[in-house]
């Protein structure tokens, strides 16, 4: 009787280890990848809805993962060693932030002047439009 509900647990422990990927914990950038955009925009058309009505562009982007492409203006590093981009938007920067160190390598590779494509949450109007969890599309 006791080995049937041995049985039983174990099965159970491995479905639950199986559905939650084996322990390993999805990435931000993983979850930037798999999640659907609800926007494709340019950087100059998300910098000119937040500097035009931020309240309606929050409704619409805000937390939520977006395409955006334009031009690469600056390529830092932040003080917490991370690497980010900013494109060149309407009256405001759009700041795209990468939370791994594969995109962050590749953001460093980039060259101001260059056309680009970043699908990323958007988290708002700061003091520019921030992009964060980002990944670089490929083929641009």
């Amino acid at each position: 009787m006791r080995r049937p509900m041995l049985v039983a647990a174990f099965v159970v422990f491995l479905l639950f280890a199986v559905s939650c990927g084996g322990g390993r914990a999805i990435t931000e950038d993983e979850r930037t990848e798999n999640e659907a955009a609800v926007a494709d925009l340019s950087a100059q058309n998300l910098a000119g809805a937040f500097m035009g009505d931020e309240n309606a562009a929050n409704e619409a982007y805000k937390g939520k993962v977006i395409f955006v492409s334009g031009v690469v203006e600056n390529i830092g590093v932040d003080v917490e060693e991370k690497s980010y981009i900013t494109l060149t938007g309407q009256t405001a920067l759009v700041q795209v932030m990468f939370a791994s160190e594969k995109f962050q390598d590749q953001a460093l590779q980039l060259q101001r002047g260059q056309q680009i494509k970043v699908k990323a949450r958007c988290a708002g109007l700061f003091a520019n439009v921030v992009l964060r969890s980002a990944i670089i599309v490929p083929g641009n």
